[in-house]
């Protein structure tokens, strides 16, 4: 899978955090805007490397939620994938 690079919201970093692993929630753990929605995936991410305290940072995971909803009718970049 990838990494992500993040500055923390003091300026820190970047911190590199390779992914992990990932799970789903249905119905979704979080609402946007009051709204719960079918499916949240969660792509946990770990810390691996950063300026030279990074050992020491104490922000170990890193997780990016993608909600989703289910449609009446497919996405065209799904439909692309299916031969």
């Amino acid at each position: 899978m990838g990494t992500i690079e993040i500055i923390d919201l003091n300026g820190n970093g970047p911190y590199i955090y390779k992914v992990n692993h990932l799970h789903m929630h249905g119905p979704s753990e979080h609402r946007l805007d009051g709204k719960q929605e079918d499916l949240e995936i969660h792509i946990v991410h770990e810390l691996v490397g950063g300026p030279d305290d990074w050992r020491e940072y104490r922000e170990k995971l890193a997780v990016i939620g993608v909600l989703f909803r289910v449609a009446e009718k497919s996405h065209p970049f799904i439909d692309r994938l299916q031969p």
